[in-house]
């Protein structure tokens, strides 16, 4: 019984996929003449980044941290 309810979903669903394919609408769209407009090549604008991730650094044990081995955005490993 279930695999004949299979089969007919599966025929169903061919079928509407068959019909969805061949209709398709042709659209009309508008031609427009091309115009000159005054373009700058520069912009200067205001922005806010903020990273995606993010580490804290913190000595295991107190102290004073004398060295961080990595440069900034080098890709490093967890632990």
């Amino acid at each position: 019984m279930r695999n004949w309810k299979v089969f007919v979903f599966c025929l169903a669903a061919a079928s509407f996929t068959a019909e969805v394919a061949q209709a398709q609408t042709v659209v009309q769209v508008p031609a427009v003449r091309p115009v000159t407009v005054q373009w700058r090549a520069q912009a200067e604008l205001a922005a806010h980044l903020t990273a995606a991730e993010e580490a804290t650094l913190a000595p295991v044990r107190s102290g004073v941290v004398s060295a961080v081995n990595f440069q900034s955005g080098a890709a490093v490993r967890q632990g």
